[in-house]
């Protein structure tokens, strides 16, 4: 019915609470209760996990590392020898190519929520990004905690953007690498050409070019000259579905800058043509974008 009577009617007055029932329609059922805020650690629970790391069993370990993970690590400067201790011995299984390649992932997100008790270690997770032998769980690991660990990692952006530009890499890796840049925000800004350009480029793996356009997304108005760029990548149906989810999210993510573009973006949600998760995209896109 209501599709109907848009045919008739093409007034933006109507067409705001159309994309609003829509946008609920195609919201609703993926939307999730708002996360609780993690609980600070105590020092006997610290305690446990330090002498959990130090056992013999990697299953243990690997508890360890999802118990730290439970914690706001925030903040906590009485317990800084202790997070350093964690920071060091998850550094040292991180390295070991002897353990578990899933132990080994683990390790390296934690490393990323450890703040300023890893910075000493920063070097070590890009060099087992870097390492093409390593396996890419790990390598996975490693991205995530650079994009983490913010301003201790900005002293490697170029590194992590010559791994996400070289196509002889895994692209499951190049993808990780190039949402930490997306993470790291002011110091990934130089390098927004670059990322454009990976997006654009059809002969880029898929998830790769829709890494590139969130991490656009994130770039806020160092992305303004691509606005134009992602929207084409939108709305051509020639696209893979999953890159134009991505596009769909970087312009939801860019708000005001992509407000010109609402009436091209609440097309392709009416398009009942159109994939359905990218038009879940285009009613998230909206909802942002008139907040």
């Amino acid at each position: 019915m209501y599709l109907h009577i848009i045919k008739k009617r093409s007034s933006p007055f109507f067409l705001f609470p159309f994309i609003l029932l829509l946008i609920l329609l195609f919201a609703l059922p993926w939307a999730s209760a708002k996360e609780q805020p993690k609980p600070k650690p105590e020092a006997w629970q610290i305690n446990g996990i330090i002498a959990a790391l130090d056992d013999g069993y990697d299953g243990v370990k690997g508890s360890a590392f999802d118990k730290l993970a439970e914690y706001d690590l925030k903040d906590l400067k009485s317990l800084g020898k202790k997070l350093e201790d964690i920071a060091q011995k998850a550094a040292k299984i991180l390295k070991n190519k002897s353990v578990d390649l899933f132990l080994r992932r683990d390790a390296a997100s934690a490393l990323g929520n450890l703040g300023e008790a890893a910075k000493p270690y920063v070097k070590d997770i890009l060099d087992i990004l870097k390492d093409k032998s390593v396996d890419k769980d790990v390598r996975y690991g490693a991205a995530q905690a650079l994009g983490n660990l913010g301003e201790a990692a900005k002293p490697y952006v170029k590194d992590i953007l010559d791994i996400l530009k070289d196509k002889s890499v895994d692209p499951t890796v190049r993808s990780y690498a190039i949402e930490t840049l997306g993470n790291l925000a002011e110091a990934a800004k130089p390098y927004v050409k670059d990322i454009a350009d990976i997006l654009k480029d059809k002969s880029v793996d898929k998830d790769v070019r829709s890494s590139a356009a969130k991490a656009l997304g994130n770039l806020g108005e160092a992305a303004k000259p691509y606005v134009k760029d992602i929207l084409d990548i939108l709305k051509d149906k020639s696209v893979d579905p999953t890159v134009r989810s991505g596009a769909a999210s970087a312009l939801g993510n860019l708000g005001e800058v992509a407000k010109p573009y609402v009436k091209d973006i609440a097309d392709i949600l009416k398009n009942k043509t159109v994939n359905s998760n990218v038009r879940r995209g285009a009613a998230e896109a909206l909802g942002r974008i008139e907040q």
